[in-house]
């Protein structure tokens, strides 16, 4: 599970709070392993983070989605972000 403080930094790493460049394929897999890891807990109901799995959804990059719900499926996660 997740700590608050590791979920900010993953938030943070993946939002896009960086300036727009060229996204290697392993850069992107990296980001949605991340978001995957993320939202997989919240939807077990991680007790350290008070956000749900569908408030942190929001903030996937929408490039990124289709990747992460594969990556959910894929894991047996049965939370999806809505496209």
């Amino acid at each position: 599970m997740l700590g608050a403080a590791k979920a900010m930094t993953m938030t943070r790493a993946t939002t896009g709070h960086h300036p727009p460049s060229r996204k290697t394929p392993a850069k992107a897999g990296r980001q949605v392993n991340l978001w995957a890891d993320l939202l997989d807990d919240l939807d077990h109901g991680e007790p350290s983070i008070s956000t749900t799995a569908s408030e942190m959804a929001q903030d996937v990059p929408s490039r990124l989605r289709s990747a992460v719900n594969n990556e959910l499926a894929r894991r047996g996660c049965r939370f999806r972000i809505e496209t």
